[in-house]
Protein backbone atom coordinates (compact mmCIF):
# COMPACT_ATOMS: atom_id res chain seq x y z
CA UNK A 1 0.00 0.00 0.00
CA UNK A 2 2.41 2.71 -1.07
CA UNK A 3 3.74 4.36 -4.50
CA UNK A 4 1.07 5.90 -5.26
CA UNK A 5 1.38 9.99 -4.46
CA UNK A 6 -1.68 10.80 -3.00
CA UNK A 7 -0.26 14.42 -2.56
CA UNK A 8 -0.09 15.27 -6.50
CA UNK A 9 -3.37 13.94 -7.17
CA UNK A 10 -5.07 16.50 -5.16
CA UNK A 11 -3.47 19.38 -6.50
CA UNK A 12 -3.96 17.98 -10.02
CA UNK A 13 -8.25 18.10 -8.92
CA UNK A 14 -8.84 21.34 -7.30
CA UNK A 15 -12.05 20.36 -6.41
CA UNK A 16 -12.06 20.64 -2.71
CA UNK A 17 -13.63 24.33 -2.58
CA UNK A 18 -16.98 22.76 -4.08
CA UNK A 19 -17.19 21.22 0.02
CA UNK A 20 -17.01 24.92 1.66
CA UNK A 21 -19.86 26.18 -0.64
CA UNK A 22 -22.76 24.08 1.60
CA UNK A 23 -23.22 26.00 4.95
CA UNK A 24 -21.94 23.28 7.86
CA UNK A 25 -25.44 23.64 9.44
CA UNK A 26 -26.59 20.74 6.21
CA UNK A 27 -26.31 17.43 6.88
CA UNK A 28 -23.48 15.76 5.71
CA UNK A 29 -24.92 14.59 2.66
CA UNK A 30 -23.33 16.99 0.68
CA UNK A 31 -20.03 16.21 2.09
CA UNK A 32 -20.36 12.67 1.23
CA UNK A 33 -21.28 13.22 -2.36
CA UNK A 34 -17.97 15.26 -3.11
CA UNK A 35 -15.90 12.06 -0.87
CA UNK A 36 -17.89 9.92 -3.08
CA UNK A 37 -17.00 12.03 -6.90
CA UNK A 38 -13.53 12.03 -5.34
CA UNK A 39 -13.08 8.48 -5.05
CA UNK A 40 -14.99 7.97 -8.00
CA UNK A 41 -12.56 10.01 -9.86
CA UNK A 42 -9.55 9.28 -8.56
CA UNK A 43 -10.83 5.13 -9.50
CA UNK A 44 -11.50 6.09 -12.89
CA UNK A 45 -8.34 8.80 -13.84
CA UNK A 46 -8.25 8.60 -17.47
CA UNK A 47 -4.37 9.90 -16.99
CA UNK A 48 -3.36 7.13 -14.53
CA UNK A 49 -5.13 4.71 -17.23
CA UNK A 50 -2.83 5.48 -19.74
Amino acid sequence: MGGKPKGPKQQEHPNLPQSPKQPYGEPLSGSKKVKNANHSRQKHNPHHGL
